[in-house]
């Protein structure tokens, strides 16, 4: 069937249907079809590709224009001048405008005041479009378009009364801009590639921008994902992947003890009790070794140190680990209270790990630097806000990182990435108020990553005599470093086990430990 045909088809039942409300109107009766409550949501049922526009006086008005032509389009205050076809259409006062499967070959400028609604659905613009000072237009639908450039993709801006703004499933080759639009508080760009920057500013107090399933391609330059420039955009925030659950739920608890795990070159885990309110006032690193200082005058060095977690202690100086002798391999924060830390020059650091800790003492930032074997970034559950100075995030130099994920944080200033290899940048459900500087693809959302040591359990195949009772925690340890024993919250699964009958059986074991992380053991037990 060509598309005509189809066309015609569409008319017809779009005919019966209209017919159908004139007479249910007539007698009373109020119907509300879906599609057709309006000439827009009725045009895009009906048009295969064109414009389709409401005059001046209500009326819907179709042009049908073959996806194969180019497009020539432009606008004054009050006309939308389309070229097509040898055809010049002139449309003037209108309120609502919906472009369709077609292609516009020049720079479009919309800057029509009549139009309250625009719908962008299939176009190919290719040198760009800018939508600027439609003084009507409170709703901007753009789904499935590409948008090539001159200086810049797609611009939304001076547009006073624009409440709603959706980007989806769309490619832009370069800059997306949406500023000084002084009613918008809301705008969502999902399941789309950007490939350049991504700037907002000066739209209405607290504005946000979702970036939902969004693809950031990876750029030849630093591109900048840009909330404004400070202080006059303080308030305007973007979220990448955000899913309507916490974010930067810190969990630290002052009125807990803490705890400093770490090994040496033994790789033996050896435990710091950290008395509950007693901060921590001096973290140095002499050679090999780190000294730790408490606020009650304890001290402790620890040797040829291969791995350090902090958990639940409140660090009230700066953590710089920056010495070429130093050893460390993983580093580890959780449920802290940390100024800030500089991790830089360390040839052996693989992985650093940051999860459900605040960095909201002055001068708040994570500062990770020319470590060449780092090969995991992983910062979780935490906030940074440096107070009067900018919290941020800055990684470079670590050309074989292989992990970089954030999730659920809260980043008052910036984010830095670069010089780190090829890396993907994975972040779920997190809020920058600031911008975002890479050259490195940002896609997709991690799952949630481990929190401190997982639970081990110990459990061996073994044989079980035909007719006994199965004793399933016999012989099994379930425990945690940082939980302890945990054999009262053991899970154990039986269902497929027969004493009765000689055959080999599947027995599961699970545990999950305070932190939430769950570790799962099969078993075979062979009756006999």
């Amino acid at each position: 069937m060509n598309d005509q045909s189809v066309l015609n088809q569409k008319k017809v039942i779009l005919f019966i249907q209209m017919s159908l409300l004139i007479i249910l109107s007539s007698l009373g009766i109020t119907v509300y079809a879906e599609g057709i409550n309006s000439n827009m949501e009725a045009a895009q049922m009906r048009l295969i590709s064109g414009v389709s526009y409401t005059d001046a006086s209500g009326n819907s008005n179709d042009i049908e224009i073959p996806t194969s032509s180019l497009v020539e389009l432009s606008a004054t205050v009050t006309t939308v001048t389309i070229k097509a076809n040898g055809q010049t259409y002139s449309l003037k006062n209108i309120q609502e405008l919906y472009l369709k499967n077609i292609v516009i070959s020049n720079f479009a400028s919309f800057s029509t005041n009549s139009v309250n609604k625009m719908v962008v659905d299939g176009v190919e613009f290719k040198r760009g479009t800018t939508f600027s000072n439609m003084q009507n237009l409170q709703t901007l639908i753009i789904r499935n378009s590409l948008f090539g450039s001159i200086n810049y993709s797609l611009s939304v801006n001076s547009a006073p009364r624009l409440e709603t703004l959706l980007i989806e499933k769309s490619e832009l080759r370069s800059d997306l801009l949406i500023h000084s639009n002084k009613s918008l508080s809301e705008a969502t760009v999902s399941e789309s590639t950007l490939k350049n920057n991504a700037v907002q500013q000066n739209n209405k107090k607290g504005y946000r921008t979702n970036y939902v399933n969004t693809h950031f391609e990876r750029t030849k330059l630093l591109r900048n994902i840009s909330s404004g420039e400070a202080p006059a955009d303080s308030d305007d925030i973007f979220f990448i992947n955000p899913n309507n659950t916490p974010i930067g739920e810190t969990k630290f608890n002052a009125m807990e003890p803490g705890k400093i795990f770490y090994e040496g070159a033994d790789r033996q885990v050896k435990t710091i009790d950290v008395p509950a309110a007693t901060p921590i006032v001096e973290v140095k690193e002499q050679a090999e070794a780190i000294t730790v200082k408490l606020a009650d005058g304890q001290n402790f060095v620890l040797a040829e140190v291969k791995e350090i977690y902090f958990r639940n202690v409140d660090i009230r100086t700066s953590i710089s680990f920056t010495q070429k002798k130093l050893k460390l391999e993983k580093i580890q924060l959780v449920k802290c209270n940390v100024r800030n830390i500089d991790f830089a020059n360390i040839s052996t650091l693989k992985t650093i790990e940051i999860n459900q800790s605040e960095f909201t003492q002055t001068s708040a930032y994570i500062r990770v630097r020319e470590n060449k074997a780092l090969e995991q970034f992983i910062l979780q559950d935490s906030y940074l806000d440096g107070g009067g100075a900018t919290g941020y995030v800055m990684i470079y130099g670590s050309p074989v990182l292989k992990q970089l994920i954030m999730n659920n944080d809260h980043i008052s200033g910036y984010l830095l990435a670069k010089d780190i290899g090829a890396v993907t940048l994975e972040i779920g459900n997190s809020q920058f108020d600031d911008y975002i500087t890479t050259l490195n693809t940002i896609n997709g959302t991690a799952t949630p990553q481990p929190v401190g040591y997982i639970p081990t359990i110990e459990a061996t195949d073994h044989d079980h005599n035909k007719g006994e009772e199965f004793d399933g925690k016999l012989g099994v340890k379930a425990y945690d470093v940082e939980d302890g024993d945990l054999m009262s919250v053991l899970s154990i699964d039986t269902s497929k086990l027969n004493v009765d009958r000689n055959g080999t059986y599947p027995v599961t074991y699970s545990v999950t430990d305070s932190d939430g992380n769950t570790v799962t053991v099969t078993i075979q037990i062979t009756v006999v």
